[in-house]
């Protein structure tokens, strides 16, 4: 079974990864004057993490690799089915875990 993307992968950084996210971006606002390590934070505790567990990456590096092109779109309907659908449905799992996370964290009484 493949981790990377799946709906756990989603949950999980959505149940985790997020709060964290928000704990080190209100950390770092708060240490430090310059917005450079904001924005460091925001692509390791963010896109990264995101990317990783929305985006099916295999998929779309096969396609990339036969339409033999880095900048051609992926637009076919086959595309639409297999790529852009399970990965909004995977968005749209990480949203609601991550509402869920923070709303029971607020309910523990945690400061986000």
């Amino acid at each position: 079974m493949r981790f990377f993307p799946s709906t756990t992968a989603a949950v999980a950084t959505g149940a985790v990864v997020m709060p964290l996210f928000i704990l080190g971006w209100r950390f770092i606002e708060s240490t430090f004057s310059s917005q450079v390590p904001v924005i460091l934070w925001f692509a390791i505790a963010f896109v990264f993490p995101v990317l990783f567990a929305t985006a099916d990456l295999r998929y779309a590096a096969h396609r990339r690799r036969e339409l033999r092109s880095f900048f051609r779109p992926l637009t076919t309907a086959d595309d639409f089915r297999l790529y852009y659908v399970p990965a909004w449905r995977r968005m749209f799992v990480l949203v609601i875990s991550t509402i869920a996370s923070v709303f029971f964290l607020k309910a523990l009484g945690v400061e986000l």
